[in-house]
């Protein structure tokens, strides 16, 4: 059977990559999580522009659904979500969910640290404790029968349609003739 070399997860699921996921709860938290990830240039910040949760229960819970999804994801090896503090989709929660999966997560709301700049250094801190966890993982082997793609159009200019399009096509009907999804 044909591997790749990957990081198992406690859940079950096997990643590629071994990021540290910064998520904010809510974009008013967008900027301190732009000044973490200055600081700690290694991890991945997933910002969005979302607000504070003012839809309808089934709105909150795809919203919900979709950020702890992001923590989620096999490629995640840990994750931190910055809160604001006052949004109805709490850091805390999202944390809790992420960490059901058996990974690192930590949260911090940057009202209960006095402002911005205090956050951003707080979080930081816990950004570079959670790297040091994810440096003692290693790569082995695994099934591509365990590989997910995800896949995204980075936008087009006029050679994608030509040259990498149909590379990307052929890898995914490799992955997926070999069991992969």
């Amino acid at each position: 059977m044909k591997s790749f070399k990957g990081f198992e997860r406690p859940d079950g699921t096997a990643g590629a990559r071994n990021h540290l996921a910064i998520i904010p709860s809510v974009a008013c938290a967008n900027g301190v999580v732009a000044a973490i990830a200055r600081e700690v240039p290694e991890a991945v910040p997933l910002y969005h522009g979302h607000g504070c949760g003012r839809g309808g229960a089934r709105d909150l819970e795809v919203h919900f659904r979709s950020l702890a999804g992001l923590g989620k994801n096999p490629n995640v090896g840990a994750a931190l979500i910055v809160g604001l503090g006052c949004e109805v989709i709490k850091a805390e929660y999202l944390a809790y969910d992420i960490a059901a999966t058996g990974k690192p997560a930590e949260f911090f709301e940057i009202q209960s640290e006095g402002g911005s700049r205090r956050a951003a250094q707080k979080g930081a801190g816990i950004a570079r404790e959670l790297l040091g966890k994810l440096e003692s993982a290693k790569r082995t082997d695994i099934a591509i029968d365990r590989l997910t793609l995800g896949l995204k159009c980075g936008g087009s200019d006029s050679l994608s349609g030509v040259t990498a399009n149909p590379a990307v096509g052929e890898v995914t009907d490799r992955v997926v003739a070999a069991g992969g999804g």
